[in-house]
């Protein structure tokens, strides 16, 4: 229902996915949207979505403002926040490039370089 009413129904799609395809749908997505309740230090997902320059949207808790940086939004992890920074994440227009170069200098290349690696390796 919160979906329909931000006017993102037919935006979200809910996946259970193998790991060979985790890669390809986030890089392809509109943005991560990870809305723990748990305080996560350094929520990798996070990290890893940036770095493939996809936004994320989620909650203020642990390491997850850090890691967004701009680069997404932060909302406490109540349904209705959450839906409001998604649909505010898809209208904003973000520099992919520009995304995965912070990650590699905030996360350190290695990080990035690998899923970026696993990401091309699907591909042949």
């Amino acid at each position: 229902m919160l979906a329909r009413q931000y006017g993102v129904r037919q935006m979200i799609r809910f996946w259970e996915v193998a790991s060979k395809e985790y890669f390809w749908l986030m890089a392809g997505a509109g943005a991560t949207v990870l809305p723990s309740v748990w305080p996560e230090p350094l929520p990798t997902v996070a990290v890893e979505s940036i770095g493939l320059g996809v936004p994320v949207v989620g909650s203020g808790l642990g390491g997850f403002p850090e890691v967004v940086d701009g680069y997404g939004a932060v909302a406490p992890p109540l349904p209705e926040k959450v839906a409001e920074a998604v649909a505010k994440v898809l209208e904003t227009r973000y520099d992919r490039e520009e995304m995965s170069r912070y990650a590699f200098k905030k996360f350190g290349s290695g990080n990035v370089e690998r899923f970026l690696f696993l990401l091309a390796s699907l591909v042949k």
